[in-house]
């Protein structure tokens, strides 16, 4: 019988958590840890991932035009400078006060005394104490402009009412998951002020530090599990995101109607949803642990290849350029889209982010517990942690012939990968037949000193046939064969 090949040059299809054989698509693998999809077909060590060190436990944090603002566990807030996008290493950090209640929650154009307009990191709390606050950049230092007051009047000047999530439509501030009057008929105030989980307050248009009272909207029904946890302006609109339902307001700021797009598939927080720029669409993890997306028009489900899970409860979602990085459960996987459309899961080698994640041209910056973490895919080596390198797992498919109801002996497989600009080592190599392990080596030895090309022995008959590599460092991963003797690999 003849010699017959199984070969793997396109690995498109990213990760596949599944079992059986025949239940795995074209170009898909059974596990890859600690690579992304760097290429539209070729797998690549994941990116550099930094600790920068601030001398501070923290709990939250934002960024304004050049400067990180963090908050610590102890309530306090301080400034860092952002590095440049090939830069990193420990930051300097400087005490700005401290605001225990205070929560980052984004970007805002403000306008200074002389009617300039700046950049400005919002901090805000639906049930803080204190007033709200906005950071901006200011010869070279970012300075804080303290708000007088939660309770505006119409068209009060410094006051900022109290909220969870904000965005801008148009030249409109919006707040979502506001305080507001408890009384329609009273004058707004400390006395008479209610929490309204799915409302929308409208700021004064080109003025988003000013409120008309009465400029606010409901999103759905008053009930514990509809809070506003996102809002994001696309082209037909402001797609409303809230712990019941994903709706849109389809329109424009002054003039759109409400509509529901799909029930019972919401994040459960904040952090478990975000805009995705490079596509166009709001990504999110659901209370279940499902990955979708909507433009707007319609949602979809985005982690088909992926296992269920038992919950979406801390979950963190973030864009970083054509990625989308999912953090849900004990595990981080990485969404790498193609410019067909298609989608390829990966596993980092990382920790879950459990809280704030945020894209900055330096990286995509996020918290594991209190510790600040940066992806720098311009920055630092790939396939590192800091100074070390970390472990990156690949496993084939389960192969099988066509008549998958007999043995196939399969005689040999090799590999195709190369070093990075960093240098990579093979760690090992295994072989699983028929689900279980046959046989494997675990001499570490540098890819450079390998060649590109590397070959070892199958383990003989078996109906199914798998090969695992155990890799290091920076790694670019070409090409996997398989070969075997008689039948027709089933693709």
């Amino acid at each position: 019988m003849s010699m017959e090949s199984w070969l793997q040059a396109d690995f498109s299809g990213g990760l596949a958590e599944r079992q059986v054989a025949s239940d795995f698509g074209e170009n898909q693998s059974a596990e890859i840890t600690g690579m992304v999809l760097d290429r539209p077909e070729v797998l690549r060590s994941q990116w550099h991932l930094a600790s920068p060190t601030t001398g501070h436990a923290i709990a939250d944090m934002g960024f304004t035009d050049d400067h990180l603002v963090f908050k610590t566990t102890a309530g306090d807030w301080y400034w860092a400078a952002e590095p440049a996008q090939n830069a990193g290493g420990a930051l300097a950090a400087t005490l700005l006060h401290n605001a225990p209640a205070q929560d980052v929650l984004g970007e805002i154009p403000f306008r200074l005394v002389g009617s300039t307009w700046v950049n400005a990191l919002l901090t805000n709390s639906v049930d803080r104490t204190g007033e709200a606050a906005l950071y901006y950049d200011a010869a070279g230092t970012p300075v804080r402009f303290l708000f007088t007051d939660s309770y505006p009047t119409d068209g009060s000047a410094d006051a900022m009412p109290r909220a969870a999530v904000s965005t801008m439509w148009g030249d409109y501030l919006l707040l979502g998951d506001i305080q507001w009057r408890q009384d329609p008929d009273t004058l707004f105030g400390a006395a008479n002020a209610q929490r309204y989980p799915h409302g929308i307050w409208f700021s004064k248009p080109g003025e988003p530090t000013r409120w008309v009272d009465d400029s606010v909207e409901f999103v759905g029904q008053a009930s514990g599990d509809n809070n506003i946890v996102g809002m994001f302006p696309v082209d037909i609109g402001l797609i409303v995101v809230t712990t019941s339902a994903i709706t849109v307001l389809r329109g424009g700021p002054t003039s759109h109607s409400f509509e529901m797009l799909r029930r019972g598939v919401s994040p459960t927080s904040k952090n478990a949803v975000c805009w995705w720029p490079s596509l166009g669409i709001v990504a999110w993890v659901d209370h279940a642990g499902r990955v979708w997306h909507t433009d707007g028009r319609e949602v979809k489900r985005l982690d088909g290849p992926l296992s269920d899970v038992d919950s979406g409860v801390d979950a963190v979602v973030v864009a970083q350029d054509h990625h989308l990085l999912v953090s849900r459960g004990d595990t981080q996987y990485c969404l790498t889209m193609q410019v067909d459309g298609s989608g390829a899961w990966t596993v980092l080698s990382a920790n879950p982010a459990t809280s704030r994640a945020v894209e900055r041209p330096s990286g995509t910056w996020w918290l594991d517990g209190t510790t600040l973490r940066r992806w720098s895919p311009r920055w630092g080596p790939r396939g590192y942690l800091d100074d070390t390198a970390v472990t990156q797992t690949f496993r084939s498919q389960p192969v099988e012939i066509e008549d998958g109801h007999q043995n196939t002996w399969w005689h040999s497989f090799g590999v195709r990968a190369t070093g990075g600009s960093a240098g990579g080592q093979l760690n090992g190599a295994a072989v699983f037949q028929d689900g279980t392990s046959a046989w494997s080596t675990g001499v570490a030895t540098p890819l450079s000193t390998l060649g590109s090309d590397v070959r070892w022995p199958a383990g003989g008959p078996a109906r199914t046939f798998a090969a695992q590599l155990d890799l290091e460092g920076d790694v670019i991963l070409d090409q996997l064969a398989i070969w075997f003797v008689g039948g027709q690999a089933r693709r």
